[in-house]
């Protein structure tokens, strides 16, 4: 039966508006074939994820993204929400 798995992290990174930070993740709950998403929470600015990439490094499944600001504001930390549904 399928299970719904979160997690949430900080990133305690400034991200000045059009800037980008690369985030690569792994966790032993992804497996090939689970559905995934990612959102970043700002503080002040408005972010979104973009280029999303699941690969596997040896045994474990390993989840890549980029978080972008958008806005006009510099963003001083900012969240990360991921979500899975695993097989």
């Amino acid at each position: 039966m399928a299970t719904v798995e979160y997690s949430f992290f900080s990133v305690m990174f400034g991200i000045g508006p059009g800037g980008v930070v690369g985030v690569t993740w792994s966790h032993p709950g992804f497996d090939y074939g689970d559905a995934i998403t990612v959102t970043a929470h700002p503080i002040r600015a408005i972010l979104a994820v973009q280029n999303l990439r699941v690969f596997r490094d040896g045994s474990q499944v390993r989840l890549a993204f980029e978080v972008v600001n958008v806005g006009t504001r510099p963003e001083i930390a900012f969240g990360v929400g991921l979500g899975w549904v695993d097989r």
